[in-house]
């Protein structure tokens, strides 16, 4: 367990997302939720002290996601539809854009980290391809897809940028970052749905997983077959990653 010398991170709070600073990795941030408000704490020591960096200006709004590019610069999203950036490793702070609903997460293409898309609580999904400068709503291309808006999973691919949507409707994939999709035929069988939670194997992108309720299955060939894999628990596995540097080995978050 982190424990903050400090005593900023509250041992009951929230942790919504861990970011670290690829050039730096003692240089960590974190979104959490504690004395009922989101904030931004920030790590110069690897996580032995933290200090907070930003926090939102009412109560009960969380600070959801964050994200820092290869430059330093660190995006944020809120519960109060703010859409932030920090060009100074949290000292100072600047509103991107409000958006009309709440954000809960942000994705960002590996590849090209101009390239983010952000996430409202009804499921609509806006893209911007120079780092918040202008949006694009891409939810409409969800429309034909029923289920397709709710318990929403975004993965990226490292290799092609294909995007991968789990959600309630199953998985989609789009390989125009999102301008239109095409439905993947895993073999879930309805009662299992949602898809939970999607990632293809670093290095190579025809190796895809999919988890549904306890359920882990995998395809070799891009998604054109698919067998049962292993699952880790009697669980639903909401959420896995997959080791970079060794495929053999992967990170599952299972819960009731």
């Amino acid at each position: 367990k982190v424990q903050d010398k400090n005593g900023v991170l509250e041992t009951d709070a929230w942790v919504h997302k861990i970011a670290f600073y690829k050039q730096n990795p003692d240089e960590v941030y974190l979104a959490v939720f504690q004395k009922n408000r989101g904030r931004v704490l920030k790590s110069v020591d690897g996580g032995q002290s933290f200090q907070e960096v930003y926090f939102t200006p009412l109560e009960k709004f969380g600070v959801f996601d964050i994200f820092v590019d290869e430059n330093g610069t660190v995006f944020t999203v809120t519960g109060q539809g703010g859409f932030f950036t920090s060009q100074d490793h949290g000292k100072t702070w600047k509103i991107v854009r409000w958006f009309k609903d709440g954000l809960i997460k942000l994705a960002v293409n590996p590849n090209n980290s101009s390239i983010m898309y952000v996430f409202s609580p009804p499921g609509n999904i806006f893209k911007t391809s120079d780092k918040g400068k202008s949006w694009l709503d891409i939810t409409p291309a969800l429309a034909e897809f029923d289920g397709a808006k709710i318990n929403q999973y975004l993965y990226v691919d490292a290799i092609t940028s294909n995007l991968f949507l789990a959600s309630n409707y199953g998985l989609l994939k789009s390989v125009n970052n999102g301008t239109s999709w095409n439905h993947v035929n895993v073999i879930i069988p309805p009662e299992a749905l949602p898809a939970l939670a999607v990632a293809t194997v670093p290095g190579n992108s025809n190796t895809i997983y999919v988890s549904a309720s306890n359920e882990l299955y995998k395809s070799i060939d891009g998604g054109t077959s698919w067998s049962v894999a292993i699952s880790p628990s009697g669980r639903k596995l909401t959420m896995f990653k997959i080791d970079p540097k060794n495929p053999e080995v992967m990170y599952a978050v299972v819960s009731k």
